[in-house]
This record gives structure tokens, sequence and C-alpha cells, in this order.
């Protein structure tokens, strides 16, 4: 599936992806316009903050986290392993860079991008004559 704003993309795969030689996991997001920039919602089970890597480099936002599984015991029925996650937006020059803020809670990235400056609609005053 491929969403597209005028400023914000993303490209999903539902099959692993190999990438230099290493496969990765396309991670579930969802995408939000707010008033003043983008919320990113992303699912990062079993990955934590030690092993989540965000990245902003020439408009390409890159989210890569390695999830693990440390139970105890040898698995009965196992329907979720060891995994690297990997997933690019393409943020393109609207997006504040500096201002990114990240927050993961229960295996939910949460991003909020907000506008760069330059993008933001501004009011042009106009000057009475003489």
């Amino acid at each position: 599936m491929k969403e597209k704003n005028e400023s914000l993309s993303t490209t999903s795969t539902c099959a692993p992806v190999e990438e230099k030689k290493k496969f990765y996991v396309s991670a579930d997001a969802d995408l939000y316009e707010i008033e003043n920039g983008w919320i990113i919602e992303a699912d990062l089970p079993g990955a934590s903050r030690g092993d989540l890597s965000i990245q902003v480099d020439q408009g390409v936002l890159t989210l890569q986290a390695e999830a693990r599984t440390g139970r105890a015991g040898r698995p009965f029925h196992q329907e979720f392993g060891p995994a690297t996650y990997l997933r690019r937006f393409r943020v393109g020059d609207r997006v504040d860079a500096e201002g990114i803020s990240a927050q993961l809670v229960n295996g939910v990235l949460t991003l909020h991008l907000p506008l760069a400056e330059k993008a933001r609609p501004r009011v042009i005053e106009i000057k009475a004559n003489g």
C-alpha cells in the first residue's frame, strides 16, 4: 500500500525486505495530519528504547529496531520471534527535523513531526500608503 501527502509519504510491504543481505520486517504504521505537523504511530513489538534508532537524513526519516524475545523456557508455540524492523518515510523539507520528538510505550512508537517554520501559513500585513 502506498500513501501520499504533499510532503509526507511512505511505502509499506507485507513481506520481509532484503537490504544489504539482511532481512527486515516493515513496521506497521499509522500517519495522522494535525494542525502543526504530523503524528506517526509505528508498531514495534519486542523493541526497547536501546534497540531503536531514529534518523533523518536528506528528507528521509528512518526507523530501525531490533525486537527481541527473552522468555525463559523452550517455546511450545510461537507466532512472534526476534525481528529487525525497518521503515522509511519521505518527510521533505516541510518537517522541522530538529523538533521531532519520540516516545516508545508498550511496543508502540509515537513520533511528533512539527511543521518547519517556513512551511507554516503566515498572514501578510498590508501597509498603509503614506
